[in-house]
């Protein structure tokens, strides 16, 4: 039985699959569907008309989350460190602090000051903007 996502847990900006495992950003939400628009196509056609695209719409119920991993943690520009107290994940400084995710002894991702699993990307996306009130984006390489 595939894991599904209930739409209380999303926001806008979120990273989710659809049904086809296909990567999506969450752009709006309309009913129980999110609109996603189609990124990297051109807005003006060859011959110089505006070309309008609709969005692309999946309906919540199909969504898939996405597992965290160290790569995701590496895409969202988290480094692995080793220090004396506490072996993790650290995002880049924010207000002189940086959030600490770390590996429990079950391989699960956990918020270091917290009894919270962090299982999913959306999740993780959450914690981010609920504490430091900014996007987490996937870093330029």
């Amino acid at each position: 039985m595939k894991e599904t996502i209930k739409a209380n847990d999303l926001r806008i900006g979120n990273f989710v699959l659809d049904r086809g495992n296909k990567i999506l950003t969450i752009d709006r939400f309309w009913g129980n569907k999110i609109e996603c628009d189609i990124k990297g196509m051109p807005d003006k056609s060859e011959s110089g008309i505006q070309v309008y695209f609709h969005p692309f719409t999946e309906d919540i119920d199909y969504l898939i989350p996405i597992p965290l991993t160290e790569e995701w943690l590496l895409k969202f520009g988290f480094e692995y460190r080793k220090e004396i107290l506490f072996d993790g994940w650290y995002s880049k400084l924010i207000n002189y602090n940086s959030i600490r995710i770390f590996k429990d002894e079950n391989g699960f991702f956990k918020y270091y000051s917290s009894i919270t699993y962090i299982q999913h990307v959306h999740q993780l996306q959450n914690l981010y903007f609920a504490l430091t009130g900014k996007e987490l984006t996937i870093k330029q390489q």
